[in-house]
C-alpha cells in the first residue's frame, strides 16, 4: 500500500495531497482505531517501516515539484485575495457536480452560473457526504482532510484552474466512497 502512495504522490501536486489524506486515514485507521476496538492491529516494526516509505516517496515527490533555478515564478501566493476565496468558494460544486449547460458552448463552463447559489451548494454538498461517513473516523478524516489540502492549496496558488483539476475532488469523494465501508 505504502508503494501504491508514493506512486500517486508522483503523479502531481494533486494526488500527492490526495495521497496525504489517504496515508493519514490508514494511519488512523490501522493504529489509532485498532487499538480502540480490541482488534489486531499492526506492529510497530510494520508501521514504522511503511510510514518510512511514505515519508521517503512524498519527500521525493515534493522535490520532484520544485522549480528549477532559472523559472520564472508563475503565481504569487496571496493569502487574504478576496478574489481567490471567491474562485475557491466555486470549486466543490463546479468537482463535485460537472453538469455542462445544454448549449453547444460548454467547455469549462457549469450549468449552474457561479454565484451565491453554487456556493451554497457546494458547501451543503460537502457538508453532507462528511455527514454521510460521519460514522466512519477514518473516511470521514480522509474527506475532510482531503477536501481541505485541496481547496487550501487551489486558494493559494492556483484559483483559475481548469475543470480537469477540480476533478481532483471528485476523484477524493469517489474513494472515500469505495474505501468507507472498509474503514
Amino acid at each position: 500500500m505504502a508503494l501504491l502512495l508514493v506512486l500517486m504522490a508522483w503523479t502531481s501536486v494533486y494526488a500527492l495531497l490526495l495521497s496525504l489524506a489517504l496515508a493519514s486515514a490508514i494511519v488512523i485507521d490501522e493504529v489509532l482505531l485498532s487499538h480502540r476496538l480490541h482488534r489486531p492491529g499492526p506492529g510497530v516494526r510494520q508501521v514504522l517501516a511503511t510510514s518510512a516509505i511514505v515519508v521517503v516517496g512524498v519527500g521525493a515527490a515534493a522535490l520532484q515539484l520544485r522549480a528549477p533555478a532559472d523559472a520564472v515564478p508563475v503565481v504569487d501566493v496571496e493569502v487574504a485575495n478576496i478574489g481567490n476565496a471567491k474562485t475557491t468558494a466555486f470549486l466543490p460544486w463546479e468537482a463535485l457536480v460537472p453538469v455542462p449547460p445544454l448549449n453547444g458552448d460548454f467547455w469549462n463552463d457549469d450549468l449552474v452560473e457561479q454565484g451565491a447559489a453554487t456556493i451554497v451548494l457546494g458547501s451543503g454538498l460537502v457538508m453532507a457526504i462528511a455527514w454521510s461517513i460521519r460514522r466512519r473516523p477514518a473516511a470521514l478524516w480522509m474527506w475532510t482532510a482531503g477536501t481541505i489540502l485541496v481547496l487550501s492549496f487551489t486558494h493559494l496558488l492556483f484559483p483559475n484552474l481548469s475543470l480537469r483539476h477540480k476533478g481532483h475532488l471528485f476523484i477524493l469523494l469517489v474513494a472515500t466512497m469505495w474505501l468507507a465501508p472498509s474503514f
